[in-house]
């Protein structure tokens, strides 16, 4: 696996270096999938895991939105986090 800066997944390859699967990844998340991909990888942003049916990503805590850069519920630890209980890292990744 070959991530970013941020740790996110970007390439795959087998044990012989050929890719497998690979992603382009826009600033919120949302992600384009190579269309040659043989392997599956279900693994976004750090520490989310994108939803195929839903095409939401989800931390264990609740589900994040790359399209809209929002997550669909409000923040667990409530206004410590701020005003927007819906933001993703500031409304500036």
């Amino acid at each position: 696996m070959h991530s970013d800066h941020l740790g996110t997944p970007q390439i795959a390859t087998d044990k012989n270096g050929n890719q497998t699967w690979a992603q382009v990844s826009e600033a919120f998340g949302k992600a384009t999938v190579s269309a040659n991909a043989s392997t599956e990888i279900n693994i976004r942003l750090p520490g989310q895991y994108y939803d195929k049916e839903t095409g939401t990503h989800y931390n264990f805590h609740r589900h994040y939105d790359p399209s809209t850069g929002r997550y669909l519920q409000s923040d667990p630890i409530g206004l410590q986090s701020g005003f927007n209980l819906y933001v993703y890292a500031s409304a500036m990744p």
